[in-house]
């Protein structure tokens, strides 16, 4: 058994706490009573209250192995000294995002997404694992809906979601007989800066400017559904408070909508839904090109 589930609350390490789900599973795990370590990369302008000495901001930028390996160290150091006496957890949350095709969309980005989303997380996680081997505990690497299939004009950001998820696939395997559980997270659409803080490589008068129109309204729609980032740290605090959490889980009904749909569909079929989902549809009233949404095709 972990220490986790001997012992709670316990100690956790929460990445990319400045904002968004971070921000607020970080808040959750305190108002549940956990030690957290906060892990941003400017730890002085932390928002979260500091809940009587249970929570620490901690400096890690995952773009660089040197801050990657302070952070490891000092998460082991500052573990020791809380009441369980260990690192009892890890919620891998930090990500960032992109919008553009493969064309318009320059290689260091794609460096840096994947930097982000897949190495720095790995490397960190391999920083940490020698000392939770010993006493076992939890791992939560938080994913994407964008891990289930891949839509266009996100390639990087899919494209590094669906490798962290598998990557948590193997190593939950890996780490199972040391007491360790993993669970993959694959949130759904949330009240977040993720995509509309993040870059874009959009060339709006170039080949792709129809897909690009047809992405920005499914945008739209997509922030008339999102969910309060409130609603995601809840699952979090179930998962790691479990004494038997699931392995892999969507979050929210869109993300389960097109988990399901991609196996349940045929492969022909589901991919003509997302074609026509960003396809451009010319008016008969005029040659503009018009961004139509599947959503909105069933609205009506």
């Amino acid at each position: 058994m972990s220490a986790v589930g001997k012992q709670r609350p316990g100690t956790v390490l929460v990445t990319g706490s400045s904002r968004g789900l971070g921000l607020a599973v970080s808040k959750a795990l305190l108002a549940s009573d956990w030690h957290v370590l906060a892990a941003m990369r400017n730890p002085d302008k932390c928002v979260i209250p500091r809940a009587a000495g249970r929570l620490i901001p901690l400096r890690l930028d995952l773009l660089s192995q040197e801050s990657i390996d302070h952070a490891a160290s000092t998460a082991h150091a500052l573990a020791r000294s809380m009441p369980s006496g260990q690192l009892d957890a890890i919620v891998l949350n930090a990500g960032v995002a992109a919008m553009g095709t493969l064309e318009d969309t320059p290689v260091e980005a794609w460096a840096d997404i994947f930097q982000t989303n897949v190495f720095g997380p790995m490397a960190l996680t391999r920083a940490l694992l020698p000392s939770m081997r010993e006493t076992g505990g939890r791992i939560i690497v938080v994913s994407s809906e964008a891990a289930i299939y891949g839509f266009p004009g996100v390639g990087p950001y899919a494209a590094s979601k669906a490798a962290l998820s598998r990557w948590a696939q193997s190593l939950s395997h890996e780490v199972r007989p040391f007491g360790i559980k993993v669970t993959i997270l694959e949130p759904g659409v949330h009240n977040t800066d993720i995509v509309d803080g993040a870059p874009r490589y959009n060339d709006e008068s170039g080949p792709y400017a129809a897909l690009y129109s047809a992405l920005d309204r499914l945008a739209r729609v997509g922030r008339k559904i999102a969910r309060s980032p409130s609603s995601f740290a809840d699952h979090v605090v179930r998962a790691l408070n479990s004494p038997h959490p699931a392995s892999h889980r969507p979050i929210g009904a869109d993300a389960w909508l097109l988990h399901l749909a991609n196996r349940l569909l045929p492969t022909r079929m589901f991919a003509g839904s997302v074609h026509l989902a960003t396809r451009p549809v010319r008016s008969r009233h005029n040659n503009r090109a018009q961004s139509w949404s599947a959503i909105g095709l069933l609205k009506g």
